[in-house]
């Protein structure tokens, strides 16, 4: 059965109220393109596209067994407020979320200051979209995110982007278009206190995706070299490896 095909019977059937009989994994009476894994849309709290939290109708109890392990962030959200998701308040990230992604063609420009504040677990992965400009800090008091996607249009980011309570280890930072030809480049503006050393564990991975016009060895060499201690002159980064 073709995708058209599919996709007109589920019309139908979504038309008739008749629900379940067609299984995808991208179709939906609801939302055509949400995954099925993402706490859903209506449990967000979004006013004139910024996104402060869960709304108070998301109890995490009621769906720890509904198979839900990502927190996707709507297209049409271009800012997340400070705070949105507190660990001292109701719309904490609950653990069951492992995974913070961004819907395709996002519209993100910002990440406010804590707008993660990660409580007693932090999630295994988050990606970062193209088109986001500004980055404040995380907080975590836990260890995970093992890795993390950088975009390329990233104007900077702050000192201690990864402020922990304790330790939250990073284990794979992929760096997603990078040019470092290109003055413009976050890169250029990071400094020794960019990265702490203890957000980072001692020996892991840097890779490159997408459109890359520098290497993960050119990256790791770059990294090494800028965020040395001035007093140690040692990096982060010094036993880390390019992929």
């Amino acid at each position: 059965m073709n995708k058209k095909m599919i996709k007109t019977i589920a019309s139908i059937t979504c038309g008739l109220g008749i629900v379940g009989l067609i299984s995808t994994t991208s179709t939906s009476c609801n939302n055509h393109s949400w995954p099925k894994n993402a706490i859903p849309k209506e449990y967000l709290n979004i006013s004139n596209g910024i996104l402060h939290g869960f709304k108070d109708t998301f109890i995490p109890s009621e769906h720890i067994n509904d198979g839900y392990d990502t927190l996707s962030i709507p297209k049409d959200v271009i800012t997340i407020a400070q705070s949105a998701f507190d660990f001292e308040d109701h719309t904490q990230l609950p653990s069951f979320v492992r995974n913070i992604m961004f819907e395709d063609n996002s519209k993100i420009n910002s990440i406010e200051h804590y707008a993660f504040d990660f409580g007693s677990y932090t999630p295994d992965k988050i990606v970062l979209p193209e088109g986001l400009t500004h980055m404040d800090s995380f907080y975590s008091y836990s260890y995970g995110m093992s890795t993390i996607v950088f975009p390329s249009t990233l104007n900077e980011i702050p000192n201690h982007f990864l402020f922990d309570g304790e330790n939250s280890w990073i284990s794979n930072i992929i760096f997603n278009n990078i040019d470092l030809s290109n003055n413009h480049n976050w890169l250029k503006k990071i400094s020794s206190e960019t990265f702490s050393s203890d957000s980072l564990i001692s020996q892991g991975t840097i890779r490159v995706s997408g459109k890359s016009n520098s290497s993960s060895e050119e990256v790791l060499n770059y990294l090494i070299e800028h965020t040395k201690d001035p007093q140690t002159q040692e990096s982060p980064f010094r036993l880390w490896t390019a992929l």
